[in-house]
């Protein structure tokens, strides 16, 4: 069943997206990206019926609290140098930012080992840390693991290494399943659930590795503490400017999982994680690489830039509105027995939730595609502005509703919440684009 769901949504990408595919190298990389990805997302969505008979809502909720914390850390970790890997002048400069890149993503997590630590010592007990139990302890590591696994992946990228990230993508969806589904012979205990995410980030650096072996500016750089240190010194806008923004944004998906979980019991946790993540793989797979064709096709025209955003704003918009729509309607019209049916009886509350989001589903498969539009003609702070509000928003609804509702009702609240803030941002996008294609 999910296997099939995800065919159909390739098959609804690829016509969506491929008008916008012009061009050898840049429809090359585009499918060889888009085709990994999907390998990826497919095997987890396959195995995913299996894996939630082998672990209950309440592991899941843990799982959710680690895996929403690792994201964000490996946003912090890196400090934002791998940003400049990409698009440094010379390999030089770029192996330079690689290597600091790398080191503060061990250097970090570090830190964040000796705070665990620190806090374990002097008692001090946080209700997420200690739902996690000694899954906590795998924080640091998985959080060094992903800084890395990012660091590596822009200079793959900026080598056109399409192929051998492809391969950490694979190899990232088959460690992690691979481990979680072996944990079914140790009785379902949550703990494979992390250890499943730290194999499948490990399996992703491998592929990555090989390409520094091949590269020259690798092989004749001394990394030094002082080589690194004046690199770090020199790109210190990276964590100066950068790193905000980027932890918002970040904060800003993660927050739902974390403050629900802080606030509810562990079992509407669960099921609220599962949705989420459900929800989110069309969008990631879809929206992502449809907003890296966005990108580069904007980027492309030479003159007249705001009218080719605006337009390519206007075609994207209807067309993935058009594509999501039934998805979203049947969604909303029979989510519980489609969650009852693929992922279990004990999944009941999670298809209750996805009719609820079906909405907000719709709305960030149209958005995502486009969220570049703010950065392209330069409104860095509209973006920023909007990431506080999602923040503030919806952090104060899900405390206000927790209070007063049950936990449908919570999430009723997040949903109407989201909703405007997407909807909001839509025609923001929109009044943006047109004044500066109308000024242009």
């Amino acid at each position: 069943m999910s296997l099939e769901l995800a065919r159909r949504a390739l098959d609804r990408a690829r016509g969506v997206v491929s008008p916008s595919l012009r061009g050898g190298p840049l429809r090359r990389a585009g499918v060889l990206l888009t085709g990994t990805t999907a390998l990826g997302q497919i095997l987890t969505l396959t195995a995913a019926p299996v894996i939630t008979r082998i672990y209950d809502p309440s592991s899941f909720a843990a799982f959710a609290v680690y895996a929403s914390s690792v994201v964000v850390l490996v946003v912090l970790c890196p400090l934002r140098y791998d940003l400049g890997v990409s698009v440094a002048r010379e390999d030089r400069e770029a192996a330079g930012l690689l290597g600091v890149s790398i080191a503060a993503s061990w250097a970090m997590s570090l830190v964040l080992l000796a705070v665990l630590i620190l806090s374990s010592v002097l008692g001090v007990r946080l209700r997420l840390l200690s739902d996690l139990g000694g899954g906590k302890w795998l924080l640091p590591l998985g959080a060094a693991l992903g800084g890395t696994a990012q660091a590596l992946t822009a200079w793959a990228l900026r080598g056109r290494r399409y192929r051998s990230v492809g391969a950490a993508r694979i190899s990232q969806a088959a460690g992690q399943v691979g481990v979680q589904l072996g944990g079914a012979a140790a009785g379902g205990a949550s703990i494979w659930l992390f250890l499943g995410d730290l194999v499948g980030r490990y399996a992703a650096i491998h592929p990555l590795l090989a390409v520094l072996r091949r590269d020259e500016a690798i092989r004749s750089a001394r990394a030094t503490r002082g080589w690194l240190l004046r690199h770090a010194v020199e790109h210190r806008r990276y964590p100066a400017r950068a790193l905000p923004a980027a932890l918002l944004n970040s904060l800003g998906l993660q927050l739902p999982v974390l403050l629900l979980a802080s606030l509810l019991h562990a079992p509407a946790v669960g099921a609220f994680a599962l949705t989420q993540r459900v929800l989110a793989a069309p969008i990631a797979l879809i929206g992502g690489v449809a907003g890296q064709i966005f990108v580069a096709e904007a980027s492309s025209a030479a003159f007249d830039r705001e009218r080719r955003v605006y337009d390519l704003f206007r075609s994207m918009s209807v067309r993935f509105f058009l594509a999501g729509l039934p998805a979203a309607v049947l969604l909303w019209s029979g989510g519980e027995s489609i969650f009852v049916t693929v992922f279990g009886t004990e999944w009941a509350m999670a298809g209750r939730f996805a009719s609820i989001l079906a909405p907000v589903f719709l709305l960030q498969l149209v958005v995502t595609p486009v969220a570049q539009v703010f950065n392209l003609l330069g409104r860095l702070g509209h973006q920023l502005a909007w990431d506080v509000l999602r923040i503030v928003a919806v952090g104060g609804v899900i405390l206000v509703a927790a209070r007063h509702g049950d936990i449908e009702g919570v999430v009723r609240a997040f949903a109407a919440c989201m909703v405007v803030l997407y909807a909001g941002l839509f025609v923001a996008y929109f009044r943006v684009s047109r004044r500066c294609s109308a000024d242009a």
